[in-house]
């Protein structure tokens, strides 16, 4: 356009042209001044390639509307295979799109992690600035008998050299240049990192979903209570000793074999830790993980279409049904309202023995495992979301799906919760960490009945909780973030 003289507005309307202070005549005459300025003299060529032919379609839709189509020569192409002409030119180029790979080891039951893997991979791959690759393996592999399962822990003892072998060729066939992982437990191995490094030298990006870099069950919680005890040792005899992994002593020690028989490859060979919350990331300090290492970045989700507002039905707890989430608090607080329904959502160890303790009160309702819309129903009649949890936890999705809905929460106001929502904005945190059972349950009671008595305070808590989400846990924004902190890392 500039070398052929055409004005950029050429073929546009603007929206000028409808105040009545400028006279029409003034329009024509500048659109009349432009059309003489156009050069019909113009000998010059241009060629326009892409690998991705909706892209050619787009810049031709845009060589059309500025009237420049019969200067462009528009073909698809990678540019690696294209030749230079026997004449002089100027290349104008993009800098290189960025290769990653994202690596997830899926959990037996789906949960948070393999949601958050899937929702970020799906929203890089929309992103033009990058080319991404994605390698997953299953834990429901190593189901079988004890000859298949023994087969499965010789292979993660020794590294399991098949998996990394396989990640290691994607790596070298599409010019990898970040690894992305978010689980490698147990089939991957953390001797993954130690192994790319060594052999790619690839730029390494860890996601912190949990804790397991220093507690093997990834919960500093056991036996009903927060447990610091390897971290506050400095080993892992005491995991070992209280069977803290699934109650299992074997399991136990190989998850502590593996955490320690890596230690220094976590620290060293990781370029960047993504830890959800500030919480979080002190853990790894303290723990004695590179503190310029770690950023503090959260989960996200994509938005929904929300025309409507959530309509108060009832009180709602979402997640897994066990020991860590402190469920039966939550129950117990019900029980003292009667007049105030709650929903619990999900299943988990304590489903059957939870709903038959409890199936006489009419207003506690348990409805299994949901998804999809009929889950986003159950969110769309919520008043708040119950999050009684009695371990740290970490980024709870239910929190955003929460927030996306408009719906604030109700949770502790210590461990990472408090970092990630607000008391009297968009949630009510009550409590410490030290409460006892009974102070944790009153607590619940006391922040229902401020909903039930002052609905202003609750919608507006219910409005900043949306206005939350939008700010900072919608996933283009989230994936933005994520994207900058690549370059950095390759700068």
């Amino acid at each position: 356009m500039l070398v052929s003289g055409r004005a950029p507005g050429l073929g546009r309307a603007f929206a000028g042209e409808d105040f009545a202070n400028i006279p029409k005549a003034l329009w024509e005459d500048a659109r009349a001044e432009a059309q003489g300025k156009i050069r019909t003299d113009c000998h010059f060529e241009v060629y326009a390639s892409d690998i991705d032919e909706d892209i050619l379609d787009i810049t031709y839709e845009n060589a059309l509307r500025g009237g420049v189509e019969e200067y462009i020569n528009i073909f698809h192409a990678d540019a690696r295979t294209i030749k230079k002409l026997d004449r002089k030119g100027t290349v104008v180029c993009n800098p290189p799109y960025g290769e990653r790979l994202i690596i997830h080891n899926y959990y037996k039951n789906r949960g948070g992690e393999d949601i958050v893997f899937e929702n970020e991979t799906k929203a890089l791959e929309k992103q033009s600035s990058v080319n991404v690759f994605s390698f997953s393996v299953n834990n429901q592999e190593t189901e079988g008998g004890i000859l298949h399962k023994l087969k499965f822990l010789c292979k993660i003892l020794s590294g399991n050299r098949e998996i990394r072998n396989e990640i290691l060729k994607i790596i070298k066939d599409k010019n990898i240049d970040i690894v992305h992982v978010h689980n490698v437990f147990p089939l991957i191995t953390p001797f993954i990192y130690r192994f790319l490094k060594k052999q790619t030298g690839v730029k390494i990006v860890q996601t912190i979903h949990n804790f397991r870099f220093v507690c093997p069950s990834g919960l500093l919680f056991h036996n009903g209570k927060i447990c610091k005890s390897c971290l506050e040792k400095g080993n892992f005899k005491p995991c070992i000793s209280s069977k803290c992994y699934r109650d299992s002593r074997l399991f136990s020690m190989l998850y502590s074999y593996l955490i320690k028989k890596c230690s220094k490859s976590l620290r060293t060979n990781i370029d960047c830790y993504l830890a959800l919350n500030n919480f979080a990331a002190s853990v790894l300090i303290n723990a004695g993980f590179p503190k310029n290492k770690i950023k503090v970045r959260g989960n996200s989700l994509p938005d929904v279409d929300k025309t409507e507002r959530a309509d108060g039905q009832h009180y709602l707890f979402i997640g897994r049904i066990s020991q860590e989430k402190g469920l039966e608090n939550a129950i117990k607080a019900f029980v003292e309202l009667p007049k105030c329904d709650f929903v619990i959502a999900g299943t988990g160890p304590l489903c059957e023995e939870l709903q038959e303790k409890y199936k006489d009160y009419r207003n506690i309702k348990f409805v299994g495992f949901t998804d999809g819309e009929t889950k986003q129903k159950l969110f769309m009649h919520a008043k708040a979301v119950i999050i009684p949890s009695i371990w740290y936890e970490n980024f709870p999705m239910v929190v955003i799906e929460a927030f996306r809905c408009g719906i604030p929460v109700i949770s502790n106001a210590w461990g990472a919760i408090d970092g990630i929502a607000t008391n009297n904005v968009n949630a009510l945190l009550a409590g410490t960490e030290s409460d006892t059972e009974q102070e944790r349950i009153e607590n619940i009671i006391n922040a229902v009945k401020t909903f039930e008595n002052d609905e202003a305070f609750r919608m507006r808590l219910a409005d900043n909780a949306r206005k939350t989400f939008l700010e900072e846990m919608e996933t283009e924004k989230s994936i933005a973030n994520l994207i900058n902190i690549y370059k950095e890392l390759i700068k």
